[in-house]
């Protein structure tokens, strides 16, 4: 089990004179059953033993009798002291010869070293005691961490054993058992991962070669990082011979064991009275385990009880398990259907009874809602959904004329409860996505959150539908459904999949803000050929004539309850400048009218503002963050803004999307109780200041910096989007007061969701309660997966610029010192702020990498060296961080590949140098991992981003763990000249050289082969050795 696949085998041809030697010199001790050889020893060998060999490192020859030829471990002499009788020795890598007369050397892939103790009868069936269970009290970083260990290779001369021992990650499986339901519960899906990857692990198990009663179920550790990983290695007992008759009994009882430990996982009984039968009604309920899943899961469990119970059953519970996975699996159908539930849940207790006959039946559907405790997995919610809003919508306005007036109340709290929804059905989309964005990573970024949660939820054909004849969100994104919203007579989103909902945030009720988001798609449509408006909204706008909150006091009180900002298109012409393409579908026209007939809806409506503020095209085109070179002018820039902005015309661009009606600029800019010109300009230019302000340009007295600069592409539509998504948004929101907002395109999803996301994000910090990472992930991604199966669009490279324009200011950076000086006064608390820049770095678009990952190198490298003088009791962290730095500032000037992965590094040093929490730890040791495996030109850096790790276990665990840091280092020499690769020999010479660099003096001359009589000294430009100064001593 221990045994690691040959990744990235580098094959080294030696000359022929040189494999004979090694060859013979191995093959003669092989013969004699030799398993180790000394450092600084001399060994004869030949048939008259009349050749010697001796190296400066220790040599083993792993014991395993599967692999041919033999492989052989090197490690260093210089070890750890980790107990009174356990020594621990950094591992450098191993060799095989073949009979081809060629060398294969292997990194150390697998955080491996070698543990050295007096051999005795306790060692070899316990390798290395509870020394490593022990680690788990000394930092929390090895609470994910456990350590499997090949069988002992005896040094019998010495009487000391050698075990070959790595790290493996992972939790217990029997605590995942007992606190499946507690604060974080395991999900289905995580079930299925579980169950499947420990059959998997188990199938590899020979029952002729262990006594299975000694399995150690509470030494089986699960990996729940996606992929869910599992690792049997500690848990298998000493490989034996039991009898025929004892294998068979204990593998039956090792099998039915299984199923227990498997029912423990699906069900919250005890499995100890398990038979034969598993009832369904003892497993645990998930909202898409159908009846059909839940048979499956118990068939497959029931398979592993019978009498005669083995191995081959294992095989069998797989597919069934796979099966009833496959059926379960999270698609945006179903997540759709569960959004319905919780909408329709909503309304339960105001369902009317005089609606007419029409309504009769899905009056009667409604009233059988109410009966359902929870989620029913195949009932039809969607369906309801859109014969229940359908209906509505083409009959409101018959049903409002002939209602009785004692019944208007009613209706009127029922129609205002399909709007002002709070179902939570967001949080509940994004709880479905959420390890997706989490999980997200620059060096992963090729196919995007969007298409990543496309994919995840994409529906099998062989997969039942629950509702056959209605649209799924899957659905929407279909080439055919856009084409159908382009061109169609009909557009109705709403029908369909655009469930509202409302959007909540923490910091609202911690500051009293009172004023509700409602996340709803365009309220205009196309029916039967006509553009309109609903006639379900407009019903619904008359509801709130009068309705304002009570923050909405003031001198002069507005009139308006509900703000909509409208993110349409409003000047659209057929021959698109950006793409060189003409509009032959029309789009842009459809989306004009669509944006005419919101516009004239305030005439009918004096409690609505309806404000088009641009989103897409223009000064907001998709390719301009892409566009860094700064050439445009600051006047003419702030002048453009302002001219849009107070609505006079310009010749550039010809697309602006904004409009505020005279009514409105009237409330807006009311000066002494009448509108004022010269307010407007006063107002517009303060908040245009401020704009250029949050995103860096200039300075807090306006002043550009520096003097002479210029703006580029990027730059300005970071500010225009600061300016339009918060600055004026905000001003209008606190000018007007209403009650209710919405922004919204076509589905409220990308533009539209692109501007609430951004504004709750600056509105939260302007409160002192920045959103978190989490609820901005939601912000962004939930809307567009309730509605299309998919996160948001490209929407997101635009919003990306101006987050990265902001976290580069000295506004954020103020805003970052007066948040670490309260830190300092209350170490308990965690900083609100600094996610920014990690989710800035992580989201990084391609084409920005290269100038981020330059910025970043600075940035990084100033902060640490700021730190290094104020935080001397971390001095060792952070000086190893700082060679880390320049380490990534190397392979970024040489213009090496793997950019995404330096942008990935260079954000992480600082987390783990001035943190060291447990979740950054991992994911460092995980990256450079990723990166000595996938990236041989990076093995030096991956090597000091170990020995970083290494360090800080150093400090935490007091002084007791340097075998990581030492691990580390021989990686990093490992790699210094892994693309050369031209001889072992070469190798070893760079685990000399790069431990210098180190200052690690202990590995010097202890981890090469021996050298000629007389060595090349080291000039002054370093060490100049080549592969000429180190041969095999052979007399």
């Amino acid at each position: 089990m221990i045994n690691p696949k040959f990744i990235n085998l580098n094959q080294i041809d030696l000359s022929s004179n040189e494999i004979k030697k090694l060859t013979g010199f191995f093959d003669f001790h092989n013969q004699s059953d030799d398993t180790i050889w000394q450092a600084n020893t001399q060994y004869t060998y030949g048939e008259n033993n009349d050749l010697k060999m001796q190296f400066n490192f220790q040599i083993i020859k792993r014991t395993n009798k599967k692999s041919r030829p033999c492989r052989y471990d090197i490690f260093g002499t210089e070890g750890v002291r980790i107990s009174d009788s356990q020594i621990v020795y950094p591992m450098l890598g191993s060799f095989i010869l073949t009979k081809d007369n060629k060398l294969h050397y292997i990194p150390n892939l697998h955080d491996e070293v070698i543990i050295a103790m007096p051999t005795s009868s306790t060692n070899l069936e316990k390798p290395f005691g509870d020394t490593f269970q022990n680690l788990r009290s000394l930092h929390p970083y090895y609470s994910e961490i456990s350590f499997a260990a090949t069988d002992p290779i005896l040094d019998s001369a010495r009487q000391t054993s050698y075990t070959v021992v790595r790290q493996i990650y992972g939790e217990k499986f029997t605590k995942i058992i007992s606190e499946k339901n507690g604060a974080y519960p395991l999900s289905l899906e995580e079930r299925f991962q579980i169950t499947l990857a420990l059959l998997k692990a188990l199938k590899e198990i020979n029952p002729q070669d262990y006594n299975l009663k000694e399995f150690k179920w509470d030494h089986v550790l699960i990996e729940r990082h996606r992929p869910v990983k599992v690792d049997i290695t500690y848990a298998l007992p000493k490989k034996s011979k039991p009898t025929k008759s004892e294998s068979k009994q204990q593998e039956s009882s090792f099998i039915k064991d299984t199923a227990k430990h498997i029912y423990s996982l699906w069900s919250d009984l005890s499995p100890e009275n398990l038979e034969s039968s598993i009832k369904l009604d003892t497993l645990k309920d998930f909202d898409h385990l159908t009846h059909d899943g839940k048979k499956l899961v118990a068939s497959a469990i029931e398979s592993m009880l019978g009498k005669n119970a083995s191995f081959k059953d294992l095989k069998q519970s797989t597919t069934k398990f796979k099966e009833a996975q496959a059926k379960t699996a999270i698609t945006s159908e179903k997540i759709h259907n569960k959004n319905c539930y919780s909408y329709l849940r909503e309304l339960k207790e105001m369902i009317p009874d005089f609606l007419g006959k029409d309504f009769e039946g899905i009056k009667k559907e409604l009233e059988a809602i109410k009966k359902h405790q929870s989620y029913q997995n195949e009932y039809s919610y969607a369906k309801l959904y859109t014969q229940l809003i359908t209906f509505l919508d083409h009959n409101i306005g018959f049903i409002s004329i002939n209602l009785k007036e004692e019944d208007r109340e009613k209706l009127n709290k029922f129609i205002d409860v399909l709007y002002n929804n709070d179902s939570h059905l967001l949080e509940q989309t994004y709880a479905a996505i959420r390890h997706i964005p989490h999980g997200h990573r620059p060096s992963k970024s090729s196919k995007g959150i969007e298409h990543t949660i496309a994919d995840a939820l994409s529906e099998p054909f062989f997969l039942k539908r629950i509702n056959a004849k209605t649209a799924s969100p899957a659905d929407n994104e279909t080439w055919h459904a856009r084409l159908s919203a382009v061109v169609g007579n009909t557009f109705t989103p709403q029908y369909y999949t655009n469930i509202p909902s409302i959007r909540s945030y923490p910091y609202k009720e911690k500051k009293g803000i009172e004023v509700r988001e409602l996340r709803i798609g365009t309220q205009a449509q196309r029916y039967k050929g006509q553009t309109r408006v609903s006639p379900l909204f407009e019903y619904w706008l008359k509801n709130q004539l009068g309705k304002q909150p009570s923050q909405s006091v003031s001198t002069e009180k507005s009139p308006i309850t509900h703000i909509y900002f409208n993110n349409l298109a409003r000047d659209r012409e057929i021959f698109d400048r950006e793409k060189f393409t003409f509009d032959f579908l029309g789009e842009g026209n459809k989306e004009k009218a669509l944006t005419a007939q919101l516009e004239n809806l305030e005439k009918g409506h004096s409690n609505l503002a309806v404000i088009t503020l641009p989103a897409d095209k223009g000064f907001m085109a998709r390719g301009d963050y892409l566009k860094t070179k700064e050439e445009l002018k600051y006047q003419t820039v702030f002048d453009t803004f302002l001219s849009i902005a107070r609505g006079v015309d310009t010749l550039e661009p010809k697309i602006k999307d904004f409009y505020i009606s005279p009514k409105i600029r009237g409330l807006l800019f009311n000066f002494g109780g009448h509108p004022s010109s010269e307010y407007e300009r006063k107002v517009l230019q303060d908040l245009l200041t401020n704009s250029f302000k949050a995103m860096g340009i200039v300075n807090n007295d306006g002043n550009l910096i520096p003097a002479d600069r210029k703006l580029s592409q990027a730059e300005r539509q970071a500010v225009w989007f600061h300016f339009i998504k918060f600055e004026l948004t905000n001003f209008i929101i606190d000018r007007l007061k209403p009650a209710s907002i919405n922004f919204s395109c076509k589905d409220a999803i990308d533009r539209g969701g692109a501007s609430s996301a951004y504004f709750n994000l600056m509105k939260s910090i302007e409160a002192g309660h920045p959103l978190s990472r989490e609820e901005f992930e939601q912000a962004l991604h939930a809307a567009a997966t309730s509605v299309k199966g998919r996160g948001m669009n490209h929407h997101l490279n635009i919003i990306w610029n101006a987050i990265d324009q902001y976290v580069n200011s000295q506004q954020y950076k103020d805003k970052l010192q007066e948040e670490k000086e309260k830190l300092k006064k209350h170490p308990e608390l965690q900083s609100q702020l600094e996610w920014l820049i990690q989710w800035r770095d992580f989201n990084c678009p391609h084409g920005r990498v290269t100038k981020l990952l330059e910025r970043r190198i600075a940035e990084v490298t100033e902060e640490l060296e700021q730190e290094e003088k104020n935080r001397p009791d971390l001095f060792l962290k952070i000086n190893q961080s700082l060679k880390i730095v320049e380490t990534i500032k190397f392979h970024y000037d040489k213009k090496v590949s793997g950019k995404r992965l330096l942008l990935e590094a260079i954000s992480l040093t600082p987390a783990i140098t001035l943190k060291s929490d447990n979740k950054s730890l991992i994911q460092y040791d995980k990256l450079a991992d990723e990166l000595r495996i996938t990236h041989p030109k990076l093995q030096v850096l991956a090597g000091l981003m170990k020995a970083a790790i290494g360090i800080i276990l150093f400090v935490f665990s007091f002084s007791k763990h340097t075998n990581t840091l030492k691990q580390g280092a021989a990686t990093f020499r490992a790699g210094y000249h892994t693309n050369k690769r031209e001889a072992l020999v070469d190798t070893m010479k760079d685990h000399v050289t790069l431990a210098k660099q180190l200052n690690m003096k202990e590995f010097d001359a202890n981890l090469r082969l021996i050298p000629k009589e007389k060595e090349e000294q080291e000039g002054e430009s370093g060490s100049t050795i080549t592969q000429e100064n180190f041969s095999i001593n052979n007399k």
